[in-house]
This record gives structure tokens, C-alpha cells and sequence, in this order.
């Protein structure tokens, strides 16, 4: 469950760990992070918080002491945020791996390793109430597209593309997206693609 850190073409001396879920503020008090800092110094680590639009709302400078790990949850980290967002964690440490974990507890809970930096990617099963988030890590705007296939690999319905700015994100469900489908009875993947790298 663990992701490890990409190298980012924008910053070659800096590990960055991208955590893509759109978080509400509400979100923050039930939303932890983790990371492990292998090696045999101690790693300074930032955290970022960018708005939906792509913006810098908050920072928060930790540091994971060697060979040791940490925990946060999200108010830990900004305590005062007031608006919904993604978090990128940065650091010149190499090796530090990480996972974000969430949710009431009681009805649902969610989790995943830092997402790795694709051009594309498959989501193998979907629903309608599979969210999927996509955050764009490169320099520069992007262009995705969606596209629903069945389990034989035919298109399902007309696939559907979206713009995000430079460290934006684009969160939805799959029924949002492909609103025509019933999703319940359909067994479906998508694929997303897009010119320049981005982060789901």
C-alpha cells in the first residue's frame, strides 16, 4: 500500500509524493498521512496544499526523523484551512515512502500509497459511485481524456475530456462522468490518458 516518491521533471533534486483525493476542510479531521523515511538522515518534508484551481493554500514544513516514520491527520497539517484541496509532500531526501488513509470509520473508509506521475492509466472495475481523481503535477495545463470500455475492450459511450490547470484537480464518480450507463449492471474500466504527465 505503500507509494514511493517520483523524481519530477520540473525539479530533478526534489522527491515529491502526490496525494490526489480532493479533500474538504471538513475532511481534514478524518484524513491521516503517513510516511517512512528509510534511510539514515533525517528528512525534511513540506506539505502543500493546492485548491481545486490549482493554487498554493497552505504549507506545513515536518520533519521524519531517520529510519523512522510519522503520522499526521490532514488538521495537523493545515489547521486553518478554509477551502478544498489535493496535498503534494516535497523533500530532497530519496526513498521516503508514504499512504493516506480516510473516512468515517463507520460507512465507508478509503486509502492508498502516493500516487505515481502516468500519461495514462487503467481503473480495471468501476461503478457509479467509483470516485476518480485526477491531479496534473507537470508544468503546465492538461488536457484528459476519459474513456468506458466493457470487459471485452468495446467502447461503452462517447469518452469524455477535461481541462486542468497546472496543479489542479478534477475529482468525479464514474457515473458523473458517464451519466448514460448503469454502472451497477455494467461491468466496466476506464482508462484515462492525457499529453503531459499528470497524477491520479
Amino acid at each position: 500500500m505503500f507509494g514511493i516518491g517520483d523524481r519530477d521533471l520540473r525539479d530533478s533534486g526534489s522527491l515529491f509524493l502526490n496525494f490526489p483525493r480532493l479533500l474538504s476542510p471538513a475532511d481534514m479531521s478524518t484524513m491521516g498521512l503517513a510516511i517512512v523515511n528509510p534511510s539514515s538522515a533525517d528528512a525534511t518534508v513540506t506539505f502543500t496544499l493546492y485548491n481545486a484551481g490549482g493554487a498554493s493554500v497552505g504549507t506545513s514544513a515536518q520533519t521524519v526523523g531517520a529510519k523512522g516514520g510519522k503520522t499526521w491527520l490532514g488538521t495537523g497539517l493545515f489547521p486553518n484551512a478554509t477551502q478544498s484541496g489535493w496535498i503534494q509532500a516535497t523533500s530532497p531526501t530519496v526513498g521516503l515512502q508514504s499512504f493516506w488513509f480516510g473516512g468515517d470509520f463507520t460507512n465507508y473508509m478509503d486509502g492508498a500509497g502516493a500516487a505515481p506521475a502516468a500519461r495514462e492509466l487503467m481503473f480495471p472495475l468501476v461503478t457509479k459511485q467509483t470516485t476518480i481523481s485526477v491531479a496534473n503535477v507537470s508544468g503546465s495545463p492538461n488536457s484528459i481524456t476519459f474513456s468506458v470500455y466493457d470487459t471485452a475492450g468495446a467502447t461503452l459511450a462517447t469518452a469524455v475530456t477535461q481541462n486542468i490547470t497546472t496543479n489542479g484537480i478534477y475529482s468525479a464518480t464514474a457515473g458523473t462522468l458517464f451519466p448514460s450507463l448503469n454502472l451497477d449492471t455494467t461491468k466496466a474500466s476506464i482508462r484515462r490518458s492525457e499529453e503531459h504527465t499528470s497524477e491520479l
